[in-house]
């Protein structure tokens, strides 16, 4: 048990390292042009929320998604994290990003695994054409 726990947060910790650039540039854009930075311009107001609650997030997603199953569960896991977005964009969806996007993932794993047998003896025909 202890050794999933171990695992589970090694598999988080990785995803957020991978993007610690874009907490890094987030942190210089607010320092420099926020409310309170050096100097403070109104006019980057929406570009600060864009990054806060749109790209954050789809990035965390992106990349838990792509450590759970390549490409396939990156888009599946960013489609969802929009979802997410979509219903809530008043605050950042970060955590929820960080457990829905490779739950996506492993959601769509799955699903790939029990359809394989079922259509691709369909699909094998029509690549040779």
């Amino acid at each position: 048990m202890k050794e999933k726990f171990q695992k589970t947060g090694q598999f988080i910790s990785n995803v957020m390292i991978s993007n610690i650039g874009i907490f890094i540039a987030y942190g210089l854009f607010m320092a420099i042009f926020g409310e309170y930075g050096w100097f403070p311009m109104k006019e980057f107001k929406g570009i600060e929320e864009m990054i806060r609650i749109a790209l954050i997030p789809f990035m965390i997603a992106l990349t838990g998604g792509y450590r759970l199953y390549g490409r396939r569960g990156a888009v599946t896991a960013v489609i969802a994290i929009v979802g997410a977005v979509a219903y809530r964009d008043d605050f950042s969806m970060v955590f929820a990003a960080l457990f829905m996007g490779p739950l996506a993932a492993f959601t769509i794993q799955k699903s790939d695994f029990f359809l394989e047998k079922k259509i691709l003896p369909y699909v094998k025909p029509c690549q040779q054409l």
